[in-house]
């Protein structure tokens, strides 16, 4: 085989590679597709499919024969990515920041934190900040939309750092550092829905070790 043809082979191959399409599985057997090369993002993925990869051409060579895809592993075809840890409503909003970024990578977030920034950015894939008129105008709803918006949002942490998927998880972490700036204890403890299981004396002996935090 000549190098020209040789070349056009492994170019060939490439551009097979490109074209494969995962199939993103959640934890409620919902199924995703994705072309490979957004889902690379994720170093998980990346990860099980470098291995996979490898276990087919071992087989392959074993063997002596090409097998598909679908062949080595029964009923589960060997683009179906497994991700148990990711409800379907995460995964696909963390399908939309890979399609995202995939094109227009991520900037570094800047520091200090600039919380107009982080709505723009957020708003992407997160849609924490809704337009008032969009929400009603008691404080009921207004409670339950909070908590609805941040359980979402450490889920998608959850699912940035189980994936692995740096930029994501640096973002949702951003979020939640911008939504702590400025607030006391006591204002992060509501918005936050976390008990104080301090007394006085203790909670006055922690601020007292502390105070190089607050005046920082």
């Amino acid at each position: 085989m000549s190098k020209e043809e040789k070349a056009a082979n492994e170019s060939g191959g490439l551009d097979e590679e490109e074209q494969i399409e995962l199939q993103l599985k959640s934890q409620d057997s919902i199924s995703f597709p994705v072309k490979k090369d957004i889902a690379m993002h994720s170093a998980l993925i990346k990860t099980i499919w470098s291995a996979r990869n490898r276990i087919i051409k071992t087989k392959q060579k074993i063997a002596c024969l090409k097998l598909k895809f679908n062949e080595t592993t029964g009923d589960q075809t060997e683009t179906e990515i497994p991700l148990p840890n990711v409800r379907s409503a995460i995964l696909k909003r963390v399908i939309s920041f890979m399609e995202h970024h995939h094109e227009s990578p991520m900037k570094e977030i800047e520091k200090p934190l600039k919380s107009s920034n982080m709505r723009e950015v957020m708003q992407v894939f997160l849609k924490i900040n809704n337009n008032n008129n969009q929400r009603k105008n008691t404080s009921t709803n207004k409670n339950k939309n909070t908590k609805g918006d941040q359980e979402t949002l450490f889920e998608l942490i959850l699912a940035a750092n189980y994936m692995d998927i740096k930029p994501l998880l640096d973002l949702t972490c951003a979020k939640v550092a911008s939504m702590l700036k400025g607030k006391t204890p006591e204002q992060i403890r509501k918005q936050f829905n976390i008990a104080n299981d301090f007394t006085p004396e203790e909670e006055e002996a922690v601020r007292a070790e502390n105070k190089w935090a607050e005046d920082s």
